[in-house]
């Protein structure tokens, strides 16, 4: 007899069995009124709890092979996530920093620009200037 592979559930959804299985314990608890059921109760729950114990060994044991190499597999790809992060936080750096010296550039030329225009001004009146005293 084969049993079928664990599998895990989607993100973010807990197993309805589970979440009855803690509610049911909740409600033991609190409902209990002697010191006895709590005993009780709690002897049931570290029972399934070895229970759950063995079964999670005997599958670790029985798939040790895949968990290694699904392990192996996580921290290469983990490795690379890091990797690209850090890149990408360096390339961002790279990308302010080029901002700020464009952001220099730019002013630099746009004084140019107003020097340019001060100059052609200058110019002109020199040259309005000279213009005079020659027809006179």
């Amino acid at each position: 007899m084969e049993e079928s592979p664990p599998f895990k559930p989607p993100r973010g959804v807990k197993p309805i069995k589970e979440t009855r299985v803690l509610m049911s314990v909740i409600r033991s608890l609190t409902a209990s009124e002697t010191d006895e059921q709590r005993d009780r109760e709690k002897a049931n729950l570290e029972t399934q709890y070895r229970l759950c114990d063995q079964k999670l060994d005997e599958l670790v044991s029985k798939h040790e092979e895949d968990l290694t190499l699904v392990m192996q597999m996580f921290g290469n790809i983990s490795q690379c996530v890091n990797e690209n992060r850090n890149r990408i936080r360096r390339i961002k750096e790279n990308l302010q920093e080029c901002r700020k010296v464009l952001g220099y550039r730019k002013e630099r030329i746009r004084n140019l620009w107003r020097d340019r225009l001060e100059y052609k001004y200058i110019l002109e009146m020199i040259a309005e200037s000279n213009a005079k005293e020659k027809g006179t």
